[in-house]
């Protein structure tokens, strides 16, 4: 009960909070519904109710309710007993000790960890002492006096959170070590090597180790988290870096300082940067030796070509060449007539004959064979592995198969077919499936234009067309045989593919192979 004036009085019962004016009595709190009140207290437009189970309430003079303090708000329990106010700071009796609360809402929990003999109280059992600004607080086991001349809310008097004794294991096998002095050595630092994990850290408060306090941590910038009693903290097989352990307890209200402690854990050798380092610096190593070496096979190669092209041109080239030379004076020389040796070359007309029909086959033998020469001192020469040469080549035998044959052609090329490099292997058996390829049209066409078309994009292509005669049997069957074999073979060997089409009274052969392979 508690008197406002000559004619009002407020009243705490089990079911609320009522208000007796002048003889009439009215209920304000709550409104709907029954709650326990223990205590209220004036305090100018507001009544502070201490609440059972509802925590701290206050209310206006109509009523309403203007704020509500719970558990959420800090209070230790919602069971408030007892209320008191001294110079603007409110004194709870709770259930789970005593909350203080100031002009700002901040509440101040004091327990028994705080040298406080008791952890709940009386419902009603409070008194002020106004002159020497003190509390008195009743409870189960006698009464605390609490002494308001002190600044209660002052950060500086709060205990901190501290490591109390950390467990390591280390290896696989998990042999653990416990260290109980680390707290009082002062550091803030824990290192762990590369196979050791940190399986327990234990926080407490000074006085109350292990205490039945509100802890929380966090990890780095994480959520924080609530330790209960007990509970410990551990990083099992972490990633090498650092981990920042942020600890703060509110044992007593208010949030204490925050205290961190950083958890380093170092890399095992092979996963530090000097490591990967040498990794990537000796896989440079190991692949520009190879490259090197590559490069100098293939230099060993060019010379072995250039060696082999420059001694056929040089020793078997003049030989074919003298050949064919004195194959033709011969066939110039009259019947009956006498070589420079003075030996008469044909007794007889048939004789002369004979013998003119074999000088020109020897003449046309070692023409053939000098051409032929040509062709392969050409091949393997490495000085003309262009596309440039390749055209070059191609052009020229077609350029003088006209004269010997006697055919229309056409010959095109795609953009930048001159451009870049093409591999020996590609240039060799392209040009010998290009010969037998126009061989072929110019055999079977019907006299119309042959068409020959070179690209390098999007693949190198190589395209040969003629126009036949319309007849019974397929173009197909007849333009073809052991020369289509053979061509499909060379592309074989070098990654390409040949394909032929006969529609329309055109055959066409077409040889492609992929850039990456051919240049």
């Amino acid at each position: 009960m508690r008197r406002l004036s000559e004619e009002r009085l407020l009243l705490s019962t089990n079911l609320g909070l009522f208000e007796l004016n002048r003889g009439r009595l009215t209920k304000k709190y709550p409104k709907s519904g029954n709650m326990g009140v223990y205590k209220v207290i004036a305090d100018g437009d507001k009544w502070w109710i201490a609440t059972q189970g509802g925590g701290l309430v206050a209310i206006g003079s109509d009523g309403r309710e203007v704020m509500h303090l719970t558990t959420e708000n800090g209070l230790s329990n919602n069971l408030v007993y007892s209320l008191e106010r001294v110079g603007g700071v409110m004194v709870l009796g709770t259930a789970d000790g005593l909350n203080l609360v100031d002009a700002s809402f901040r509440v101040r929990r004091i327990g028994t960890a705080e040298g406080l003999s008791q952890s709940e109280f009386n419902s009603g059992a409070s008194a002020v002492d106004k002159v020497r600004k003190r509390v008195y607080v009743g409870g189960l086991m006698g009464y605390t006096v609490l002494d308001m001349n002190q600044d209660w809310f002052d950060r500086n008097d709060q205990p901190e959170s501290y490591v109390a004794e950390i467990h390591i294991s280390t290896g696989k096998a998990g042999q653990r070590a416990r260290d109980y002095t680390w707290p009082y050595h002062g550091q803030k630092q824990l290192s762990l090597d590369h196979n050791q994990s940190l399986t327990a850290l234990y926080v407490g408060t000074p006085g109350n180790y292990r205490a039945n306090s509100e802890v929380t941590y966090s990890l780095n910038t994480g959520d924080w988290e609530q330790l209960v009693q007990g509970q410990f903290i551990s990083l099992i097989e972490p990633s090498p870096g650092k981990y920042t352990l942020n600890l703060r307890t509110r044992s007593f209200g208010l949030e204490n300082k925050l205290n961190t402690v950083t958890v380093i854990k170092k890399p095992h050798f092979s996963q530090t940067w000097w490591f990967r380092g040498l990794l990537a610096l000796g896989a440079g190593a190991i692949v520009m030796l190879w490259y090197r070496s590559r490069i100098a096979k293939i230099r060993r190669e060019q010379d072995i070509r250039n060696r082999i092209a420059a001694d056929l041109h040089d020793e078997v080239g003049s030989s074919l060449t003298r050949i064919y030379f004195q194959a033709n004076a011969l066939v110039g020389v009259p019947m009956g007539g006498t070589p420079l040796g003075g030996t008469p070359l044909a007794s007889t007309r048939e004789d002369a004959e004979r013998q003119g029909k074999q000088l020109e086959l020897i003449a046309d033998t070692s023409k053939q064979a000098l051409l032929t020469m040509s062709d392969m001192v050409w091949s393997i020469d490495s000085r003309f592995d262009t596309m440039k040469d390749l055209v070059i080549r191609m052009k020229d035998y077609v350029y003088r198969l006209r004269d010997e044959l006697d055919f229309s052609y056409r010959f095109e090329e795609g953009a930048d077919v001159e451009s870049g490099k093409v591999s020996q292997a590609v240039r060799q058996n392209l040009f010998l499936i290009f010969k037998e390829a126009l061989i072929n049209a110019i055999k079977y066409s019907d006299g119309s234009e042959i068409l020959i078309a070179l690209e390098v994009a999007p693949v190198l292509r190589l395209v040969v067309s003629n126009g036949y005669p319309e007849k019974a049997v397929s173009m197909g069957d007849r333009q073809g045989g052991r020369g289509l074999e053979n061509m499909e073979l060379r592309a074989g060997k070098v990654g390409g593919k040949l394909s032929v089409s006969d529609t329309g009274g055109v055959f066409c052969v077409v040889f492609e192979i992929p850039p990456k392979r051919g240049m």
